[in-house]
């Protein structure tokens, strides 16, 4: 399901509609792991190994982290050094979900 919100990520930015692509972000990592995990959890249990718990834990802090530092900066631009900041940061948590949980 990551795929069309990668898809519609660029091409809002291509489109010069950062708001969109900022709200698809959000709405992509925290909304569908909040709200649909905890609705589905209310609906029937689920089991969560202790690595789930901590991959969900780092998403999720990661998420609102960066949030806060973009939206405290003062010009609150992501200029193309963020870009290549977050996604080596993204490489990395997925290298640490596949090799360590």
């Amino acid at each position: 399901t990551s795929l069309p919100e990668l898809v519609a990520s660029i091409e809002s930015m291509r489109q010069k509609q950062h708001d969109l692509m900022l709200g698809n972000v959000i709405g992509s990592n925290i909304i569908n792991t909040l709200f649909i995990l905890g609705l589905s959890a209310t609906i029937n249990q689920i089991p969560i190994s202790r690595g789930g718990a901590i991959y969900m834990g780092v998403n999720i802090f990661s998420t609102f982290l960066i949030l806060a530092i973009f939206g405290l900066s003062k010009n609150r631009e992501i200029k193309r050094w963020h870009a290549g900041i977050l996604l080596s940061l993204y490489i990395l948590f997925i290298s640490f979900g596949q090799f360590f949980i």
